[in-house]
């Protein structure tokens, strides 16, 4: 019994400790359980994290000989080929032209005792295209020999390395223009220290940037600018972040003092405080003196504006005056104020744009228009005016208004009237004394003569014939004495007055009287023959019939003295017989 009772106890020992060996096995399951869970866990936040990251992960086991790469690196890198080598895979996507570069180092790497390794390369896409990329390496090695594993994060910089290619390119365009931009460009600190500006600003006043950043922009600046040019700084320029254009003065290196024109921009840090300023800077030397050469130029225009005995009127399209000249503002005062009003209101007393005016012609066609406007009223006109109208064009060729040109032609009517009355008078005279005028252009050996010859020789109006065909119009004996005078009065400068016989177009024979003279020019060189040619038919008839008369009065006396002494005779017989 004492035995069994031993055993007994042995046996509930050994349960015991069997139980308590359960649990530490049940709590060592649990363990690894979670474990596992945290492994899994881990592996899926690494998973998450190099997606999230796009990192493509490879592990290069050299000891068993296997490569291991992500799922992500052979999406971006395409799929390893059947039958395809691993390490062979990574090496034959490299560039051709980084291939031996990157090799070179990685096997400098197994060999040496770098732990750590980073290589930028270019790495052949799946989709064929190569990709920038950075290839960071952790190296792992045994106590004594050569690497055993290798680890590696290839990231793609691609789109940074373009990025960084676009920002490089763009600093560089930036610091052409800088350099090249024909405006000077500078910065300065609040103090007015100079820190830096473009070769334009170094040329513009003859400093280089080092002598400049041992002055300040006041020190360059005339005193009379300063406090001026404080008062912006405060209010404009620190008070709303610009200044605008404005205009100073700047003092070059060798002591010439010219005008600039700046716009100025505050500069601040990250935080937000001024720190400094920068302003594009111009010489407007050339600018100031064009300008003043173009005020000088208008003013003599305005002076020849007022100055002519003409008027002028500008106008805009819808026909308002916009300026006038001195003549047109006297002219018309009792009508004035001109500007602002309509033309046809002012200067015609009209309520609407008139018929013929040549304004709303050039507005229309775009071409210079004239005409003669009678004053006030053209039934009964006082005065008359020249009126021309000159389109005023925009650079598209737009008319945009147009100037007229007003100039009183009063008395150069009243004189063209005057000489119409007066040619009508001596034409009438002298078709009543069968007078007409007549000339040789010794150049050209042109004829032209009055109308009255035409009628004299009873031929059209229209242009006289050529000089053969007028000396062919006298009689065949008088031609030679009147081609003798012509050629006399052209060599030698004698006058003639000759009576010749000529027959007109319709046959009829007729007397003629022609006297004519040498005309010369200013320098005393013979320029025409000149004269006049009258019809002295019915003289030459007068004289004829009163010849005839005298001589049967002649006859009528021989007749009665051959009476007379026929009866003397016959009286004498008679006292002899």
């Amino acid at each position: 019994m004492g035995q069994s009772y031993r055993d007994t106890a042995q046996t509930e020992r050994e349960v015991v400790q069997l139980r308590a060996r359960v649990a530490e096995l049940e709590e060592a399951l649990a363990g690894a359980r979670r474990t596992e869970d945290a492994a899994r866990c881990f592996d899926e936040r690494c998973r998450l994290a190099t997606e999230a990251a796009q990192l493509n992960v490879w592990d290069w086991d050299i000891a068993a000989g296997t490569v291991w790469r992500n799922e992500r690196f052979y999406q971006a890198f395409g799929p390893l080929g059947a039958g395809e080598d691993p390490y062979e895979y990574w090496e034959q996507r490299i560039h051709p032209k980084d291939r031996t570069r990157v090799l070179g180092v990685l096997a400098s790497m197994i060999k040496g005792r770098d732990s750590r390794w980073e290589c930028a390369y270019r790495l052949r896409r799946a989709d064929g295209s190569y990709a920038h990329v950075v290839d960071r390496v952790l190296v792992q090695y045994p106590a004594h020999g050569s690497a055993t594993r290798v680890l590696g994060v290839v990231i793609d910089i691609t789109e940074r390395q373009d990025a960084a290619a676009a920002v490089a390119r763009s600093e560089r365009r930036f610091r052409e223009l800088y350099d090249r931009l024909e405006d000077g460009i500078v910065s300065t600190d609040l103090d007015g220290v100079f820190l830096d500006c473009n070769p334009t600003y170094e040329k513009m006043l003859g400093y280089t940037i080092d002598e400049l950043r041992r002055k300040t922009y006041p020190e360059l600046t005339p005193a009379r600018w300063h406090d001026w040019e404080s008062r912006l700084v405060q209010e404009r320029i620190i008070g709303q972040g610009s200044s605008g254009l404005y205009e100073k003065e700047y003092i070059r290196k060798d002591g010439t003092v010219f005008p600039v024109e700046l716009n100025t921009y505050l500069v601040r840090n990250d935080a937000g405080e001024p720190i400094g300023m920068w302003a594009f800077a111009r010489d407007i030397s050339e600018r100031k003196r064009v300008e003043a050469a173009l005020r000088d130029s208008e003013q003599f225009l305005c002076d020849v504006f007022d100055a002519l005995q003409d008027g002028i009127s500008v106008l805009d399209r819808d026909l308002n005056i916009v300026r006038t000249n001195r003549w047109m503002e006297q002219t018309y005062a009792p009508r004035g104020p001109l500007e602002g009003r309509k033309c046809f209101e002012v200067y015609q007393e009209r309520d609407s744009a008139c018929p013929w005016c040549p304004t709303i012609k050039a507005i229309e066609t775009g071409q210079t228009q004239a005409t003669e406007v009678p004053y006030p009223d053209p039934a009964n006109p006082t005065r008359w005016f020249d009126l021309s109208a000159f389109p005023l064009k925009n650079d598209s060729g737009d008319v945009t208004g147009v100037i007229e040109y007003v100039k009183d032609i009063t008395a150069r009517k009243r004189a063209e009237e005057a000489l119409r009355k007066n040619e009508a008078m001596l034409t009438e005279m002298s078709h009543m004394a069968h007078v007409g005028a007549w000339e040789v252009d010794l150049a050209t050996r042109r004829v032209s003569w009055t109308d009255e010859i035409f009628h004299i020789v009873e031929l059209p109006l229209g242009d006289a014939p050529s000089l053969p065909g007028v000396i062919a119009l006298f009689h065949p004996d008088d031609q030679p004495v009147l081609e003798q005078a012509l050629a006399q009065a052209e060599s030698e400068g004698i006058p003639f007055d000759l009576e010749l016989r000529l027959t007109t177009a319709r046959g009829r024979p007729v007397w003629g009287r022609v006297v004519g003279q040498l005309e010369r020019d200013a320098s005393g060189k013979p320029q025409r023959l000149a004269g006049t040619a009258q019809d002295i038919t019915d003289r030459k008839n007068a004289e004829q019939e009163r010849r005839n008369l005298e001589a049967q009065i002649q006859q009528a006396q021989k007749l009665e003295s051959l009476g007379v002494l026929a009866g003397g005779i016959a009286h004498d017989f008679n006292n002899l017989l």
